[in-house]
């Protein structure tokens, strides 16, 4: 808004001050805008690395589960086989 004042143009305080808080308005919002897109590049970083631990961790627990029916199947392999020569051994007597 101008005012005229004795013919000349005069710019107040109060005049300018809109303008100054659309942009102290807009500087604002620039930061938050980079402050947010900071954010979700780390976030980004943050969900790759979790993904990368989450499946490293599966791939360790399906390891674990394996090593444990292997196991599992051999020791009933050997009892089978106990149990096998055991009853041979007392039809022979």
């Amino acid at each position: 808004m101008v005012e005229f004042i004795s013919g000349e143009i005069g710019i107040f305080n109060r005049d300018l001050s809109p303008i100054y808080h659309i942009n102290h308005l807009d500087e604002k919002l620039n930061e938050v805008t980079a402050s947010v897109t900071g954010l979700e590049s780390k976030f980004e970083l943050l969900k790759t690395d979790l993904e990368g631990k989450f499946e490293l961790l599966r791939t360790d627990i399906e390891v674990t589960i394996q090593k444990a029916l292997n196991k599992n199947m051999l020791v009933l392999v050997a009892a089978m086989g106990f149990f096998l020569t055991l009853s041979k051994l007392i039809d022979k007597l």
